[in-house]
């Protein structure tokens, strides 16, 4: 039997070893991300991402959502705004439908 944790993650996800790519372990200054692929994501996120407002007649809370398949929040500090997720949300949003505020 597998690690119960491992249902939950798509499959393309799994054996995947978290932190840096192999190709980088060794290059430890070099960025994970780039300009191109943060610049792909921001703009993705404005084009992809759907703005909703949740108003419950006491508050109103701004969110976003983006993708499609099992629900997957991401929850931010209260100095943050939603677009600190956008690329590990970009890179999700094909496997999960991703949701901030």
């Amino acid at each position: 039997m597998g690690d119960p944790g491992s249902a939950a993650v798509p499959a393309a996800l799994q054996n995947q070893r978290p932190g840096r790519p192999r190709s980088q372990e060794k290059a430890m200054d070099a960025p994970i991300a780039t300009a191109e692929e943060l610049r792909a994501a921001l703009t993705a996120f404005r084009h992809d991402a759907k703005h909703g407002t949740l108003d419950t007649g006491r508050y109103r809370m701004r969110f976003f959502v983006w993708g499609s398949g099992p629900p997957l929040v991401f929850v931010h500090g209260m100095a943050d705004a939603a677009r600190a997720f956008v690329m590990v949300m970009h890179r999700l949003s094909r496997y999960a439908k991703v949701f901030t505020r």
